[in-house]
């Protein structure tokens, strides 16, 4: 139920990615690239989530693009990954929070910063 409200209210489609390591070079060295873990994740995005900054003189309010997504891409998502929307925007995953319904793990809400 809870997959079916997120794709209702998703606002784009989105496409995850995280650096591998692939293989070595002659040398002996890893080499990385860009692999694709999801492709079409519905996604509802907010420009301007919030979110508490401590400091040492106080809590500050900062202002935070936020994501929600299906619970059932819980196995797939990790800090430090790239979510690429739908229209070309880069962001990457800083913190991934669970919200939890009457049966368990409704969706996810991700903490996301600019990246591209």
């Amino acid at each position: 139920m809870a997959r079916n409200r997120i794709r209702a209210k998703a606002t784009h489609n989105a496409t995850v990615t995280e650096r591998q390591e692939t293989g070595t070079n002659p040398a002996g060295e890893p080499l990385y690239d860009d692999v694709e873990v999801v492709a079409g994740m519905p996604v509802r995005y907010q420009a301007a989530g919030k979110g508490w900054v401590r400091e040492v003189a106080g809590e500050r309010v900062r202002e935070a693009p936020s994501m929600q997504v299906p619970a059932t891409y819980q196995d797939d998502l990790n800090e430090g990954q790239t979510i690429t929307l739908s229209d070309g925007r880069e962001f990457t995953v800083v913190k991934i929070n669970p919200r939890y319904g009457r049966a368990g793990v409704d969706h996810l809400e991700l903490e996301v910063e600019r990246s591209g």
